[in-house]
């Protein structure tokens, strides 16, 4: 998934170089009367929230088994040919109450409570690093807290700091990742009210799920005037007809 973020990102820089030439584009077919068709940033909206509703659904199958990722991030999440998302290395997963530590921790990745102890992790630990994930999505693939030093980044979210919501994130979204966010981790929302959130008509409709616009509707048929005359024309034949009998 990471590759195809930066590969969105690196088109979005090109994309600003040239929206002088497209903006010349957009006028030449208002001035033929051409329809816009679909935007490309409203299929990357209803794409992006499809990436999002399906990490959920695997994160709450996970949960359902007491299974602790414990690296989730863009990078471990795949994608096909058919950019279904798949979630992958499992190396640092393990059941949960196992008192086992690997010492391996992705830092900006990472919970505030699990940086202060690997033994704190639990499977709302998984959620914070969920948004993190949904960060990276809207971000197109950035570093989380670029600017901030390994070191520094405790106590900086120990302070109540946070990532920004990318502008690009639907407002529903924004407000999840802050709810993922939240401290003690027990405020947070497990993956499976997370995967009800995502799918109630609201948060569908805002985050682009599905088109909201007013459908087209079919025009019905109509007979051709040469079609009624034709009808016309055999009906007065066959009142004729009938007359001379």
């Amino acid at each position: 998934m990471l590759d195809y973020l930066h590969s969105l990102n690196r088109n979005t820089k090109v994309k600003g170089k040239m929206e002088e030439r497209e903006e010349e584009k957009k006028e030449k077919k208002e001035t033929n009367g051409e329809g816009e068709g679909e935007g490309e940033d409203h299929v990357r909206t209803r794409e992006f929230y499809r990436f999002v509703s399906e990490i959920v659904s695997g994160m709450r199958a996970l949960e359902a088994k007491h299974i602790q990722h414990r690296d989730l991030a863009a990078r471990n999440i795949f994608l096909t040919s058919r950019r279904e998302v798949k979630i992958g290395d499992f190396g640092l997963s393990r059941a949960e109450g196992s008192n086992f530590t690997f010492g391996l921790i992705s830092t900006r990745w990472t919970a505030p409570e699990v940086l202060e102890s690997e033994a704190n992790f639990t499977l709302r630990s998984d959620v914070w690093s969920f948004g993190v994930v949904m960060w990276e999505i809207y971000s197109l693939g950035s570093l989380p807290y670029s600017d901030v030093p390994i070191r520094e980044l405790l106590p900086y979210l120990s302070s109540g700091r946070r990532l920004i919501p990318p502008s690009s994130a639907p407002s529903n979204i924004a407000k999840l990742m802050r709810m993922c966010w939240e401290m003690p981790a027990e405020s947070r929302p497990t993956f499976v009210k997370l995967d009800f959130y995502l799918n109630g008509p609201s948060m569908r409709s805002e985050s682009g799920a599905y088109d909201t616009r007013p459908p087209i509707l079919p025009i019905k048929p109509q007979l051709s005037s040469t079609s009624v005359s034709i009808s016309s024309a055999s009906a007065a034949h066959a009142s004729w007809s009938a007359s001379t009998k």
